[in-house]
């Protein structure tokens, strides 16, 4: 069986900023990988390999990074957006070598690319 992380462990261990919002996408990111590859959330490490540690889950043997996206985005109900350039810049994070892709590379790649839209109040007049 494989060993658990609670939140607080994985939020340090990938180097997230103590910010509500920039935790909240952090444990969203986490959530989608977990649920796309069908394990429990607390399974998910910061340093496990896509390439290695996740491909033999069902989503991560072939890459959908937009299902990815769409997962993630999900609990924010539209008030976070995510930039789409989220692949590329985790890429970067790993030292530009896809292979080295790891959990921790997408979950700061998502923080960085998160954009809170609050809601816009709309006003209603009588005429």
């Amino acid at each position: 069986m494989r060993a658990t992380m609670c939140d607080g462990e994985f939020l340090m261990r990938c180097k997230i900023p103590d910010e509500p919002l920039k935790a909240q996408v952090a444990l969203a990111a986490r959530r989608a990988i977990a649920q796309l590859g069908t394990v429990p959330t607390e399974t998910i490490r910061p340093d496990d390999r896509f390439a290695h540690d996740l491909v033999q889950l069902p989503f991560w043997d072939s890459l959908d990074w937009l299902g990815y996206i769409i997962e993630v985005e999900q609990p924010f109900e539209g008030k976070v957006v995510f930039d789409s350039s989220v692949i590329d810049e985790a890429v970067k994070l790993a030292g530009g070598r896809p292979l080295e892709l790891r959990v921790k590379h997408v979950v700061r790649a998502t923080v960085l690319a998160a954009s809170y839209r609050p809601e816009k109040a709309v006003l209603y007049e009588d005429i």
